[in-house]
């Protein structure tokens, strides 16, 4: 994960930058109706909706500045026009709700020192 918070993940043969911020995970629990932790499980366990990681992607990308309608082109070009992309759209939206939930690991928040003597 970068200093801005987005994480670099490879979409439609290039590195683009991802990015899922409280904004962007309440625009999809609206779009389908679960929480962010329920619609991550339901791709982890195959018991997701054929959109889910459409707009998990799609607001992935636009949380790091790439417009609406470029970002709907490229699901459009990437996803949609690919005998694969189910599979593909899947691993690559679990990457990104993974990191937009929990952040990797070394972005963990430090302890503080007081804490560490108080433990």
């Amino acid at each position: 994960m970068s200093a801005s918070g987005a994480t670099r993940l490879e979409f439609g043969g290039q590195e683009r930058d991802f990015a899922l911020r409280l904004s962007e995970l309440r625009r999809l629990q609206e779009l389908t109706g679960r929480g962010p932790h329920r619609v991550l499980n339901d791709l982890r366990a195959g018991d997701w909706l054929i959109d889910d990681p459409r707009h998990i992607i799609r607001l992935g990308l636009e949380a790091t500045g790439v417009e609406p309608k470029e970002a709907s082109s490229l699901i459009k070009r990437y996803l949609d026009d690919r005998r694969r992309w189910l599979s593909e759209g899947r691993q690559l939206a679990i990457a990104i709700l993974i990191d937009g939930l929990e952040g990797p690991e070394d972005d963990a928040p430090k302890k503080s020192q007081e804490t560490k003597a108080t433990a």
